[in-house]
């Protein structure tokens, strides 16, 4: 396989950093503040600003100073190279297609102004982080901004502070012996107040405070990061997230493959994985909850979403109706898209996801010794989006920040390598029909989940 020459940074294509967009940087630092306020939101800290939507103010901020990079994003010659963004546009009418059919026209404007909203945070990761050191600062500032609200809910939890947004929630549970326990599981603020989205969020720093520990050359000073490591992995045994712990698990073989292949990752992860479980040891790792508890009840939950696809195939029932029509989310992000977009709206979600991972594993044997950087931080970042994706099948996440913040950073990372994407993986029609296929694969595996775990038939 041809190599790529270390020098050759922008013959990728794809990537946006010779064309001297954001030059001076204005647009990538109100990123990184949109970014501080949506993990440490500051009317949590100041309750004079409760008021003021700091976030969408610098959301707005942001898009004004990054105006160029993201009409380049858009144009029509590159999109085909950019698979992510091209079903993202499509995903857009896809959610108001789902009330139109419906007559639903009031629903539909809101739903597609919501994904479009979110769709902008996208664009503005992808437009901006158009080099190799920015990609790397945007991740190193991401673990930041997860640490700090990380240590706000863990100062919450001791009561060493005392703010509202982070007091932890009391559930209760049934353990490994039937016995009723309550448990007090830490939470985040905002859109990070479920126990289970922070634990999503807090695997993504684990992975990024791993790759920063483990970068060569640093001596002595590497060990700084096992502060943040400790408090990362401390928060999330405190979240008893066992979606969060799956994708922690997810992540290591992940790690494995990019760098030695399935192989070796099958191989490596069986001794790997149990350590992993032992520390974890309770609710993150109890699987009575299948037959008993909130498993089984997701699995009743995903065999209704089942008869909704069957009943509104093509366009779904509608964004945000199938919890009216079920009382409960689904708890996976790709079958509820299903379920509510229809089968082609629910192929653009999964084949987002799709060209984001499958068009990081180039990565793996193309970058030459000299460009170990771009290996490893490829490496990180297809284990977050890896492990990410696999969050959200027991999370109903499709349409928040964290989702397509996950898909701008790994679309930043195909854009400023120097590997061109795939063929298989550029928009057209060799892209859906693996997600046809990926999506046949995931809803055969709910049915017969349903089918034969389902014990309230």
């Amino acid at each position: 396989m041809a190599t790529i020459p270390a020098e050759n940074e922008n013959s990728n294509p794809n990537s946006v950093a010779s064309e001297g967009l954001d030059r001076w940087g204005w647009g990538f630092a109100a990123l990184l503040l949109v970014i501080a306020a949506l993990f440490v939101r500051p009317a949590d800290l100041i309750p004079q600003l409760r008021d003021v939507q700091v976030y969408q103010l610098l959301v707005l901020i942001a898009i004004g100073l990054s105006y160029n990079g993201i009409l380049e994003q858009l144009s029509q010659r590159k999109l085909p190279d950019r698979p992510v963004t091209a079903c993202l546009i499509l995903l857009i009418f896809a959610v108001a297609a789902s009330h139109l059919v419906h007559g639903l026209l009031w629903e539909a404007r809101e739903s597609a102004l919501t994904v479009a909203k979110l769709f902008a945070l996208y664009l503005l990761i992808v437009s901006v982080i158009n080099s190799t050191e920015r990609l790397e600062l945007f991740a190193l500032w991401l673990l930041f901004a997860i640490t700090s609200m990380s240590t706000l809910a863990v100062a919450d939890k001791l009561n060493w502070i005392e703010i509202a947004a982070f007091a932890p929630l009391e559930e209760s549970y049934i353990g490994f012996e039937s016995e009723d326990q309550v448990l007090s599981r830490i939470r985040g603020s905002g859109i990070f107040e479920d126990p289970n989205d922070l634990g999503l969020v807090l695997v993504t720093g684990i992975i990024l405070c791993a790759y920063f520990f483990l970068k060569p050359d640093q001596g002595w000073p590497r060990y700084v990061w096992l502060v943040p490591g400790a408090i990362l992995i401390y928060t999330l045994t405190q979240t008893h997230s066992r979606g969060a712990f799956i994708a922690l698990a997810t992540s290591i073989p992940a790690c494995f493959f990019f760098y030695r292949g399935w192989r070796f990752a099958l191989a490596a992860s069986v001794p790997v994985l149990p350590v992993v479980a032992l520390f974890f040891a309770g609710r993150m790792t109890d699987i009575s909850s299948v037959y008993e508890g909130t498993g089984q009840s997701r699995i009743q939950i995903w065999a209704e979403n089942l008869s909704l696809i069957r009943r509104f195939p093509f366009f779904g029932i509608g964004e945000g109706m199938a919890v009216e029509e079920i009382g409960i989310v689904t708890h996976n992000s790709f079958l509820q898209s299903y379920a509510e977009l229809g089968l082609p709206g629910g192929s653009l979600f999964l084949a987002a996801f799709l060209a984001a991972i499958v068009g990081l594993i180039p990565g793996r044997e193309e970058f030459t010794s000299d460009n170990r950087r771009q290996r490893r931080l490829h490496a990180a970042i297809f284990a977050v989006t890896t492990a990410y994706c696999v969050g959200i099948l027991t999370l109903s996440r499709q349409f928040v920040a964290p989702t397509f913040m996950i898909l701008g950073l790994a679309t930043a990372t195909q854009t400023t390598s120097p590997i061109s994407l795939p063929y298989a993986m550029k928009f057209g029609n060799v892209l859906f029909i693996r997600s046809i296929v990926a999506g046949v694969f995931l809803l055969g595996s709910v049915y017969v989940i349903t089918r034969f775990l389902n014990f309230s038939q």
